[in-house]
């Protein structure tokens, strides 16, 4: 996967193309990525429109992302993990 382009931390820059609320002490995106969609197994997602779907919602401003190892056997956990693995960790929040 390309590393992102920009990276914004979500506790310093915000994108200013989402709005931003609170998850306790942490600042977060209000909308977040699901991770569900990068790992349909019934329908193929491939890896190309996985990484797509990654790349545009980080484009968009989300830095809350979403995924469990039920999702895909583990696809999801790996496909986010393959684009994300280019961002300062504390560029984004992961929920499992």
């Amino acid at each position: 996967m390309t590393p992102p382009s920009t990276i914004l931390t979500h506790n310093r820059e915000r994108s200013s193309a989402l709005a931003w609320g609170s998850l306790g002490l942490l600042a977060v995106s209000q909308l977040g990525f699901g991770g569900t969609s990068l790992a349909r197994l019934q329908t193929g997602e491939n890896e190309a429109a996985a990484c797509a779907s990654i790349e545009a919602a980080w484009s968009r401003g989300m830095r809350y992302y979403d995924t469990a190892p039920s999702y895909g056997r583990g696809q999801s956990e790996h496909r986010l993990g393959a684009f994300l693995r280019h961002v300062a960790r504390d560029g984004f929040i992961l929920s499992t």
